[in-house]
């Protein structure tokens, strides 16, 4: 397990939180890289609740922008991804 740092940018606010993360530095056994994980973390600023679709696991040399449909670039280096509403 690799601690991961991101930014989450609130669906709602738009408010970023400073989030740290486990993932597998490699697939569980018999699944595919690709996957994504939910994470469930609140707003700072709004305390409204949102979900971010993580990779399962994290490559090393991080995201890049048009890999994934919610990743907004890097802050200081920490990558930035954009929350959804929960259902």
């Amino acid at each position: 397990m690799r601690e991961i740092q991101f930014i989450l940018q609130c669906y709602s606010c738009k408010g970023e939180t400073k989030c740290v993360s486990k993932i597998p530095s490699t697939p569980a056994r018999g699944r595919k890289e690709g996957k994504k994980i939910q994470i469930k973390r609140d707003c700072e600023r709004c305390g409204k609740p949102n979900l971010i679709n993580v990779p399962e696991t994290w490559d090393e040399r991080g995201p890049v922008l048009g890999d994934k449909d919610d990743f907004l670039g890097y802050s200081e280096g920490i990558p930035i991804l954009q929350g959804d509403q929960p259902e």
